[in-house]
């Protein structure tokens, strides 16, 4: 849908480059995209001292974003969280309450005129939910059902008291808050579902993720993959618990039936903690901070993933699925990906049964090769970044009007 050219604001809790997790992935594309037809101004929060900002910066420069960055600091959060822990605020948006951005926004919106105004993730909603202007906020996902759901599986007590606190805190706060937008976007229907359960007042539309059709090539499915593999960010908890599940509970139940099956973790920043455990375990190698991860899914037989029942979308399944490596996860491993089982996708009713669908991957070369070549052609029928583009300007164009 074409769009008159539009003065955009857009705002996010994480510098969107280089491209390493869906929070900067898919600003990084939305902003590309924005910046072939309008002007658009980012004002963005960085943590810690990067040596190389400078040069994110003339990246995004080069697309046609002007770029404002924030650092965080994290002497501010910590205080801001101290003195208003009691409030009614979340903790994961007080921590990213920052009054430099606050600053830096309004004398942009006092000294310059926008059409529209953007925050990617509701941490950065504060700073524009008030202001008399056209408004998307890209949530992504339910908070409050996140939370409820991480505190529910969670098996530390530390997390489970976290995580309970937060739910309590965004049920309240993140109803409210999508009310003062114009549009509020998801990238599953279901977290759609679980925020019009609780608030139907406010406007809602779906947003999903997209790949990266160069970098995610397709291989098909031979009989030179061996072994499983999982892939993520490792200082994730979510991501830790996945591996813990996959190491401590599904590969001793696979290697019963067959006994040389490995397991090979890919992923970024791995606690120290983390790679001790991991290093007393004979069959799992761990591969931490790669280039790429792609000859990793190409070489693979069988990702493993045994969600827990979060929300949002797994950008590490849609990457997955769009290389062709055969996939056993949950029912909400495939959340807002419309994947069959047993067609696109193997999909287990609970982790403690997903050792069964590995061995009949293992079982089935036909098997695997089926979902190898139906997951390719269903990640590219819905999630490129072209079909994404398309629903994000009906989305603009809809506020606008």
């Amino acid at each position: 849908m074409a769009i008159k050219p539009l003065s955009i604001l857009f705002l996010t809790c994480r510098f969107p480059f280089p491209l390493v997790g869906g929070d900067r992935i898919k600003p990084y594309h939305l902003l590309k995209h924005l910046a072939q037809h309008h002007d658009v101004t980012l004002v963005c929060v960085y943590q810690g001292i990067d040596r190389h900002l400078e040069e994110y910066v003339r990246h995004l420069t080069t697309l046609g974003v002007k770029v404002i960055p924030i650092r965080l600091s994290l002497l501010t959060s910590l205080t801001t969280i101290l003195f208003s822990f009691l409030g009614s605020k979340p903790l994961e948006v007080l921590y990213y309450l920052q009054p430099t951005m606050k600053k830096t926004v309004d004398i942009l919106m006092k000294t310059q005129h926008f059409d529209l105004a953007i925050a990617f993730f509701m941490r950065t909603a504060e700073y524009i939910r008030n202001k008399e202007i056209p408004k998307v906020l890209i949530a992504e996902d339910c908070r409050y059902e996140y939370q409820y759901r991480s505190a529910s599986a969670s098996r530390n007590f530390l997390q489970k008291l976290i995580r309970s606190w937060e739910y309590r805190k965004l049920l309240n706060y993140e109803q409210n808050v999508m009310n003062n937008f114009d549009c509020n976007t998801f990238v599953t229907n279901e977290d759609i579902s679980f925020v019009s359960s609780v608030n139907p007042q406010a406007k809602y539309a779906l947003l999903s993720n997209g790949f990266d059709q160069n970098r995610f090539t397709y291989t098909p499915y031979s009989s030179d993959r061996k072994n499983g593999l999982f892939v993520g960010k490792l200082d994730v908890w979510a991501n830790e618990m996945m591996v813990r599940n996959i190491v401590d509970v599904i590969i001793p139940k696979v290697r019963k039936q067959f006994p040389d099956f490995a397991l090979s973790i890919v992923g970024g920043n791995p606690s120290k903690q983390l790679q001790r455990y991991l290093q007393k375990i004979p069959f799992v190698t761990l591969y931490a901070n790669v280039e790429d991860v792609v000859p990793f899914l190409h070489s693979h037989l069988v990702f493993i993933h045994p969600h827990a029942g979060a929300t949002g979308i797994q950008n590490k399944i849609i990457e997955a699925m769009a290389t062709g490596i055969p996939i056993v996860t949950t029912v909400s491993g495939v959340q807002g990906i419309s994947a069959i089982d047993s067609k696109h996708v193997l999909i287990a009713e609970a982790v403690d049964t997903m050792h069964y669908s590995v061995c009949r991957l293992l079982e089935s070369p036909t098997l695997a090769q089926t979902l190898s070549t139906e997951a390719r052609t269903l990640i590219e029928s819905n999630h490129t970044w072209d079909s994404i583009y398309a629903s994000f300007d009906s989305i603009i164009a809809s506020v606008i009007e």
